[in-house]
């Protein structure tokens, strides 16, 4: 699914996800301006797939302006 404009596609969904106990998303700042995020989910079981109840890491992005500071590590520690 995409929703165009991206930029308001990812409010939209974030949006939903901040009231789901089983998401977090976490943003990192750098300056006072947003150097990027991650985005992270606990798992049901999926049999298919043979995990059991787990968390996954959906989504990591820093921007350009950030990156190769060590903010990417920081969103996954």
């Amino acid at each position: 699914m995409l929703i165009e404009p991206i930029a308001e596609g990812y409010r939209w969904f974030f949006n939903q996800e901040l009231g789901r106990k089983e998401a977090v998303i976490l943003v990192a700042e750098v300056d006072g301006g947003i150097a990027g995020y991650s985005y992270g989910t606990l798992e049901p079981r999926n049999w298919n797939d043979l995990l059991d109840t787990c968390g996954k890491l959906n989504d990591v992005f820093v921007a350009p302006s950030a990156r190769r500071q060590g903010v990417g590590r920081l969103l996954v520690v």
